[in-house]
């Protein structure tokens, strides 16, 4: 594993893009899929760099989650939006409690 030293603050979206790139590099089986929120989440160097591990599902979510379990079954790994595995946590606990 790579070690980092601290040279600065960023926010969460940017160290979620570079490590999200950096694993790009070093593993052949990390995919990315992304629900629209490319820019938002820092995700382009990922885009650009390994475009054929790259899937922007557009605004579709629910269908990203079987994607990502298909995916997963054929041995790649898997790296989704932070913001969607909020959302869907949350709609399987309100799911839940009703």
């Amino acid at each position: 594993m790579k070690t980092y030293t601290y040279t600065e603050k960023k926010d969460t979206r940017s160290g979620f893009g570079a490590g999200l790139s950096e694993l790009g590099k070093t593993n052949p089986n990390v995919v990315a899929l992304c629900a629209d929120l490319t820019g938002s989440l820092k995700m382009d160097a990922f885009q650009k760099d390994h475009p054929e591990r790259f899937f922007q599902v557009g605004i579709a979510e629910a269908n990203m989650i079987g994607i990502a379990a298909g995916l997963t079954i054929g041995g790649k790994y898997l790296l989704l939006e932070p913001l969607l595995i909020l959302v869907q946590v949350e709609c399987m606990i309100k799911f839940v409690k009703v």
